[in-house]
């Protein structure tokens, strides 16, 4: 966790869920620096009440890197809350950090790209964090969470390219609850200096925004076709869609479905299906699915023979499972 700036003070609410063990706060004058022990816990065992750390003079004046770690656990857990840091209240997760129970009571946090952000119990907001604004989760960055959270998520779009082939096509899907405007989607239409194309499937016809009038709402796990003719980079902003750890199982209609990842992490599906490739040219069979991880905002095509046919997605994969398109 980044706290962008200096800061001279540093709180946080603190318990011990059955927790054995050893757990850490440390700082240091850089991510990726040398990380020093701040406060060393090994004594948190039963407790339920809040023991409230405030920090009022640190042993440092330029540090601007704090973590929490478990730098030994043999059971149970810890529950992070209310984490201050004055003057400045910016926080950048970097890497894991899995907590309770968050209540984020600062201005700003920030899931970077490659961290996961994992909460067990609830997430709540105090009294200054009331937009979307106050919790972004960067492109590659992900979220595992059982409770509803207000932010946005971001999706990086490269620029739709005029070669050979054609290039610059992604699966897109929304990771809210809720249904939103294409118009509501930062940078998803076009400014005047862009052009944009946005499609949904229907069966094996591919409808044009633009051209239906019924298409006006993009909808959680349900896949769509975009592109744009200028790199930018996308966001979702409203009640993200929570994971509650259990297999998300998605009814298929016969033929061809684009459907999504629904959540704020990556997901693993359980049969073949098609993915668009890196570079936006070509649609191609994924075989290793068991393994294959479908980021955050994307979608997949899947072809089903009848109606009773499912497709699953999971958080964690199955090494064991494969198959051939």
């Amino acid at each position: 966790m980044i706290v962008n700036g200096r800061t001279p003070s540093l709180s946080y609410d603190i318990k011990g869920n059955n927790f054995n063990g050893t757990f850490k706060v440390q700082y240091s004058s850089n991510n990726g620096g040398t990380w020093t022990d701040l406060v060393s816990y090994t004594e948190l065992g039963d407790t339920k009440s809040v023991t409230h750390v405030d920090v009022a003079e640190l042993p440092f004046s330029n540090a601007r890197c704090f973590r929490w770690v478990f730098d030994t656990r043999n059971n149970g857990s810890v529950a992070l809350g209310n984490i201050h840091a004055t003057p400045h209240h910016y926080f950048d997760i970097y890497g894991d950090l899995t907590l309770d129970n968050l209540h984020v009571d600062s201005d700003h946090w920030t899931v970077r790209k490659g961290a996961t952000l994992t909460i067990t119990g609830k997430v709540t907001f105090g009294l200054y964090n009331t937009t979307v604004n106050d919790f972004i989760i960067d492109d590659g960055g992900q979220l595992k969470t059982h409770s509803d959270v207000h932010g946005t998520v971001k999706k990086d779009i490269s620029a739709w390219t005029n070669g050979n082939p054609v290039g610059g096509w992604h699966f897109i899907t929304s990771p809210l609850m809720f249904s939103i405007q294409p118009r509501y989607v930062l940078n998803m239409l076009a400014d005047l200096n862009s052009e944009y194309d946005l499609f949904r499937l229907n069966n094996t016809t591919w409808e044009n925004f633009l051209s239906h009038d019924d298409f006006t709402e993009l909808y959680n796990g349900v896949g769509y076709l975009y592109a744009i003719n200028a790199e930018t980079t996308l966001g979702f902003q409203g009640t993200l869609k929570e994971y509650s750890g259990n297999d998300d199982v998605v009814n298929l209609n016969p033929g061809w479905n684009l459907v999504g990842n629904k959540f704020a992490c990556n997901v693993y599906a359980n049969r073949s299906y098609y993915m668009m490739n890196a570079d936006g040219t070509d649609i191609e069979p994924v075989s290793l699915y068991a393994t294959t991880v479908i980021p955050v905002c994307n979608s997949v095509l899947v072809n089903a023979a009848s109606s009773d046919e499912t497709i699953t997605f999971r958080a964690t994969r199955d090494r064991d499972r494969k198959s051939v398109v």
